[in-house]
Parts: C-alpha cells; structure tokens; sequence
C-alpha cells in the first residue's frame, strides 16, 4: 500500500516544462527522489544509486534512456530500475501528474522496518 505525495520545490512548473538538467533530486514524503524527465514522460526513482550511493541528479540519460550514475557510470532504466551491470536494481516509484501537481507514491513502511 501506498500513499500519495505531491511534489513541490522551487521552479517545478519551469522544470517540467524542460528548462534545466533533467535528472532533479527532492524530497517527498521524507523520502529523497530524484525525478527524471524521460522521452515517455516523468519518472521517480531513488535518489542515490546502490553500488556506492552516487546521487544520480548528478549523473544524466544515455541515448537508450537510462539514468547513469556519475560516479562508476553504472545505468539503470527509470522503467524497471533494473541495472546494467553488477546485478544492482534500484525503487521506481509511481507518479501522477496533472496541469499544475506532481505526486509520487511513497509505499508505507511495514511494522517490521521502523
């Protein structure tokens, strides 16, 4: 189960409507995402990568559109967040937009992982 968060931090309009880079780290329901603007449209994933915790707003998108870690270059497909290497996956989250919000849906902790 999961519950949904909206996306807020300074410049989001402009951001969606593609000025900037297009990997953006932020916070959402106390989870730090990185949002990538994709060919396919908005998707959320982790904000550092598993291999050694490189934030990935500071990586980019390779021509076949996978998110590359800037500090190993490990990639990983904002679709399935599998890796290509190493056999690391990452969290791909779910998101809604509409004309003016952005949500993303954060799954609930489970009792046994407070």
């Amino acid at each position: 189960m999961s519950t949904w968060h909206d996306v807020q931090f300074a410049g989001l309009q402009d951001w969606l409507r593609g000025e900037g880079p297009d990997l953006k780290e932020t916070s959402v329901g106390g989870k730090k995402i990185c949002l990538v603007r994709t060919a396919s449209g908005l998707k959320a994933i982790d904000a550092k990568c598993p291999h050694a915790g490189g934030p990935f707003a500071g990586g980019f998108l390779n021509d076949e559109g996978d998110v590359v870690c800037p500090w190993h270059r490990f990639s990983f497909s904002p679709e399935t967040g599998q890796g290509n290497s190493g056999g690391y996956f990452i969290n791909c989250y779910e998101v809604k937009t509409t004309e003016n919000r952005v949500q993303i849906a954060i799954p609930k902790k489970k009792w046994w992982q407070w």
